[in-house]
């Protein structure tokens, strides 16, 4: 509003935007905004200002995987446990094959979700950013991304949100990998019944290179493929 003073989230953005007068560009990707900019840097911006800052650290908290698994998260591969670490940021790049939605129906609840639309072989940059006991992930397919909030919810379950739509998995660890497993879901918390649930498979496996791959398919009953992709990280 005019006349106002800036409010305090405004000033995070100001100390980012600040390099950019001075042509100091970042670089050209999507990238998370995870330690973007310092806390030096925000801290000229509250100079006259009633804001105290602190930093606060996080190594009691556990990952919400192990959370979630419990010994079994030991069980898993390595590298399946650094992509899955929590704390902090995770972030890695590598490739992806789409297959989208083809009903018209099922694209546009595809595009609703946030789910890939682009065909073919893709460039892929998963960001998982750790806050308040919750993981945010963003999977950028080339430009576009796929967001969604991960939970731990009763009965050992891992629980996925997509806007509107909850998806709860049992998550079962391998000697080369992880499957989730769908277990029910859930629609601006109403359950969902047998005939709407989405068929979910997930599978997360360490190939002999030593790379994270996945392999991930969604549809419905009544409209069929949401999205399916498969390819591989690297961290």
């Amino acid at each position: 509003m005019w006349g106002r003073k800036p409010g305090r989230s405004v000033l995070p953005a100001a100390a980012t935007i600040a390099p950019l007068t001075l042509r100091r560009r970042p670089p050209r990707r999507a990238r998370s905004a995870a330690c973007g900019v310092s806390v030096e840097q925000i801290k000229t911006w509250l100079e006259g200002r009633a804001i105290e800052t602190k930093q606060v650290a996080f190594r009691g908290e556990k990952p919400l995987y192990r959370r979630v698994m419990g010994e079994g998260f030991d069980r898993l591969p390595e590298v399946t446990r650094r992509l899955h670490r929590g704390r902090p940021a995770v972030i890695a790049e590598g490739e992806a094959v789409v297959a989208p939605a083809t009903n018209p129906v099922a694209r546009f609840l595809a595009s609703r979700l946030g789910l890939p639309l682009d065909e073919g072989r893709l460039p892929v940059r998963v960001v998982i950013e750790s806050r308040e006991g919750r993981e945010h992930w963003t999977r950028f397919f080339a430009d576009r991304p796929m967001r969604s909030v991960m939970s731990a919810a009763p009965d050992g379950l891992l629980e996925e949100r997509f806007g509107a739509v909850a998806i709860r998995m049992r998550l079962v660890p391998r000697g080369d990998g992880l499957d989730m497993q769908r277990v029910s879901g859930r629609l601006w918390n109403l359950p969902l019944p047998g005939m709407l649930l989405p068929r979910i498979t997930a599978e997360e496996r360490v190939d002999e290179g030593g790379r994270h791959r996945f392999e991930v398919e969604i549809g419905l009953p009544l409209f069929g493929r949401l999205v399916a992709y498969r390819g591989y990280l690297v961290l």
